[in-house]
């Protein structure tokens, strides 16, 4: 079938010599009499020595205004050994013009035709099968479930498929059970209800890799009737989506295949900045993953106990909460302990039998101190020493740590400070007599 708008059609054929054949392009024949030939062997893209282009095995044709096949015996001659073939963004909205595209590239393997205005496929193709084909990429074209239905019946080997942004608000996707799907991906769409998830295992038994992104689901339904879904599920990616109570996460981890669990920007984690204590507080829900958000799971009592830390003040507790205090008991409370430096200590200091009381601030250094005490002493050549006394025991020399701050000796106020000055006088020395 020809597209419906003919006089501006644009085949593949024709992107194709747009893209990879420069002399098909350039409007005329270039002058190489100066330049010498170099032969360098590859897939592609480029031309034989006999002047026949020669295509990658993977072709990206984005924003070409594409709309139909064109000649397919010379896209088939072409073609033949494409394995992955990129049509984002063109203006194809017929899909006999996708068939017509796959029956002429045997060796296709993906097609990727997100955001092509294709017009739904209401009835089922009998005669066409593409059995190489494994990859479909249908992003942003809004297909209905049947249309999704009516391709599948046609490629029975399909191992990911591509859904993402076509406003499905629930899956009615009504066909016998696909078993050879293996990824599926549903980012940015309207689901809400966990009901439609346990449908794509019915539909998707050997499913094995699925993305549920950026979706409004809340609920993870009954823990009970998820220990029998996707039981061959392994990779869960529910990032961005509105899960806000922990007893959820406990509905999911009763799917048992699943070891890897994606659960970034999500409301009920929105709170928590610290990721360990945030990996801690997942991996109690989870331990039987082995990872969780890319990262490996923590098990063990030290996550159980930073759990039941981080509930014990909650009036809303999980149910997981319960659970560990049946297993640990009640925890004890935890001492406050304020390791911060005071900013000052009342001391005393004496000189000469001189005493008098400074308030001398913490994080003055041994050197600013002596030199604020000098007026006091009278001298600034003094040796600075910590009174010994029962809590601190002997004296401390504090002259040879001038870089020190005061709060690494001075503990509490009321200590002492004693200045020793040096004797500076110069003795006369004594003369020895000869004899």
């Amino acid at each position: 079938m020809a597209s419906p708008n003919v006089q501006h059609s644009k085949s593949i054929l024709t992107a194709i010599h747009e893209k990879y054949d420069y002399d098909a392009t350039s409007g005329k024949e270039e002058d190489h009499s100066d330049f010498c030939e170099i032969f360098v062997p590859a897939k592609g893209p480029g031309k034989t020595a006999g002047q026949v282009l020669q295509l990658p095995d993977s072709i990206g044709l984005e924003s070409y205004n594409i709309t139909c096949a064109g000649d397919t015996n010379a896209l088939s001659t072409l073609c033949s050994a494409v394995k992955e073939l990129n049509l984002t963004h063109n203006s194809i909205s017929d899909w006999h013009q996708v068939f017509r595209i796959l029956e002429a590239l045997p060796s296709l393997e993906l097609i990727n035709v997100t955001r092509n205005p294709l017009l739904q496929l209401t009835t089922s193709l009998p005669g066409k099968i593409f059995p190489v084909l494994t990859k479909l990429v249908l992003n942003f074209t809004n297909m209905t479930w049947q249309t999704i239905g009516n391709i599948l019946s046609a490629i029975p080997n399909l191992e990911e498929l591509y859904l993402s942004g076509n406003s499905y608000e629930e899956v009615t996707l009504d066909i016998p059970a696909y078993d050879s799907l293996r990824l599926l991906q549903l980012t940015e769409n309207n689901i809400r209800d966990w009901k439609d998830v346990q449908r794509l295992d019915k539909v998707f038994p050997k499913l094995r890799n699925l993305t549920l992104a950026h979706n409004n689901i809340t609920s993870c339904g009954n823990g009970d009737e998820n220990a029998s879904m996707f039981a061959h599920l392994s990779v869960l990616n529910m990032n961005n989506t509105a899960i806000s109570e922990w007893d959820e996460l406990d509905k999911l981890s009763a799917i048992k295949s699943v070891s890897d669990i994606r659960l970034f920007s999500i409301p009920l984690t929105s709170g928590i900045a610290d990721r360990e204590k945030l990996m801690r507080l997942l991996s109690v829900h989870f331990s039987q993953l082995r990872l969780i958000n890319g990262s490996p799971a923590v098990s063990g009592d030290t996550a159980e106990r930073v759990y039941m830390r981080h509930f014990e003040e909650c009036s809303d507790k999980p149910a997981k909460y319960h659970e560990l205090v049946a297993k640990h008991g009640t925890l004890q409370q935890l001492a406050e302990v304020d390791m911060t430096p005071p900013f000052s200590f009342s001391t005393t200091i004496e000189c000469d039998g001189r005493q008098e009381v400074w308030d001398i601030p913490a994080k003055q250094t041994i050197g600013q101190l002596k030199k604020c005490l000098s007026k006091f002493v009278g001298s600034s050549n003094f040796k600075l020493v910590l009174a010994g006394n029962a809590e601190h025991g002997p004296t401390e020399f504090l002259s040879t740590c001038s870089n020190r701050f005061v709060y690494s000796f001075l503990k509490s106020d009321g200590e002492t400070l004693l200045c020793h000055k040096f004797d500076t006088v110069k003795r006369p020395i004594p003369l020895r007599r000869k004899h």
